[in-house]
């Protein structure tokens, strides 16, 4: 997790050689960031954020979904992302 300037940037590391490949990065405005109550990545492609507010929790899903025609990739894919949604309250 990183800061610039207005943002915090949570992002998942892949290898340079991998980078357009993999890899998701979600940007939430600095204003936020002490309500951020935790980020968990599941796959090079798939983070999720729960942010704690006055009247409960919203969670964020960011996905980088493979390209079409990338059968394999996309099965696994989506088995990571089934898992992840059956994970979040």
């Amino acid at each position: 997790m990183g800061l610039t300037k207005n943002y915090v940037n949570i992002y998942s590391e892949v290898p340079k050689s991998q980078r357009a490949a993999g890899g998701v990065m979600m940007c939430i405005h600095q204003k936020y960031k002490d309500i951020i109550d935790k980020y968990n990545i599941y796959h090079e492609r798939i983070m999720l954020a729960k942010l704690k507010f006055q009247n409960g929790f919203i969670t964020i899903i960011e996905i980088y979904s493979p390209e079409e025609g990338r059968n394999k990739m996309s099965e696994d894919f989506y088995a990571y992302l089934q898992k992840a949604i059956q994970k979040t309250p």
